[in-house]
């Protein structure tokens, strides 16, 4: 507003002075006229000359004010487009800061992250020791009729006068009821490894043993001895014709026996079914138990006879013991 008055008023200011121009060159004539009446050719010769001029220099002038007002119409043009050259750069540079600010502040999180990490790894300062695991239980229930094959037994003979055959055979019988629970356990402390720089490599197969959990185990017919006679028209139809127990009580039999029936128990079809199932939970164990170590954990399915260094390889109980060992040497040096 106040620059629109400020304009207003040097435009009146300009007109009125050139109407006192104006005023003063007319008085000025009218003066000159009546002065002197003879020199009116001269005088109008003049007026009509500095009108002619008058005009030319004001357009002369008029010309010198528009290339001066275009110079700085571009001039201020430039710096129009310059201005927002520097706003545009300046709306990047903030832009870009904005961007840094959040990766730096992303960068920020991370690194708390690491050193929450860091703080909790710092307090790991040994493994656990290598154990035996026990990755499965199998429960059993077996009733062992021992006695279908003879401890000793005669040939087949033929009876002179009636031609019939008899043979005798002499038997142990017993029946032995054993249940409870198969403990599959894994030593991990003998599983062979090799180091390396940046992994670690298992050995397998996996060796594994048992452990029995008696639950009930009782002898539904006590070990005893019998002796059979067996008779009939030929060698192929003799049936058992009389049973004598010659012993009632057969200890060494009832041990031979229970010796037996708890040897199958270590080879039930149901263990080796469930080795890959166990296996999976064993090298679980191992990786979770290396972890601290940092390295990869790499697993070989078969005998640590084809290592070409066999110096190498130890056992992962001794492993863990030198781990653990460097960890306290280097905790040590620190301190």
């Amino acid at each position: 507003m106040i620059k629109e008055a400020n304009n207003f008023y040097n435009k009146t200011k300009a007109v009125l002075a050139m109407l006192g121009g104006i005023v003063i060159m007319t008085c000025s004539v009218g003066a000159a006229l009546s002065l002197s009446l003879l020199s009116w050719p001269s005088v109008v010769i003049t007026l009509v000359g500095t009108f002619i001029g008058t005009f030319m220099i004001f357009g002369s002038v008029r010309q010198f004010s528009k290339g001066d007002f275009r110079s700085e119409s571009e001039e201020l043009a430039k710096s129009e487009q310059a201005r927002i050259a520097v706003e545009s750069e300046l709306s990047d540079e903030k832009a870009k800061n904005a961007r840094l600010a959040q990766e730096l502040n992303a960068e920020r999180m991370n690194n708390l992250e690491l050193e929450h990490r860091l703080t909790i790894f710092a307090n790991v300062t040994k493994i656990q020791p290598a154990f035996k695991i026990v990755p499965a239980e199998i429960d059993f229930d077996i009733t062992d009729f021992s006695g279908e094959r003879p401890i000793n037994e005669s040939t087949a003979k033929k009876h002179p006068i009636t031609g019939n055959y008899h043979k005798e055979q002499d038997f142990y019988r017993g029946v032995y009821k054993y249940s409870g629970k198969v403990h599959l356990m894994v030593d991990l402390a003998k599983i062979n490894l090799c180091e390396t720089d940046d992994e670690i490599i298992i050995y397998g197969p996996f060796a594994y043993s048992h452990a029995c959990e008696p639950q009930e185990e009782k002898w539904l017919l006590p070990g005893r001895r019998e002796h059979v006679m067996l008779r009939g028209e030929s060698e192929d139809d003799m049936e058992v014709d009389e049973i004598i127990v010659t012993k009632a009580m057969d200890r060494k039999g009832e041990e031979k026996q229970v010796a037996l029936v708890r040897e199958s128990v270590k080879h039930l079809k149901m263990i080796d079914q469930m080795r890959a199932f166990t296996d999976n939970i064993v090298k679980n164990m191992i990786e979770l138990m290396l972890r601290p170590t940092g390295k990869q954990i790499r697993f070989i399915e078969s005998t640590p006879a084809g290592v070409p260094d066999l110096t190498s390889l130890k056992p992962l109980g001794e492993f863990i013991s030198d781990f653990n060992r460097r960890l306290e040497n280097r905790k040590s040096i620190a301190e």
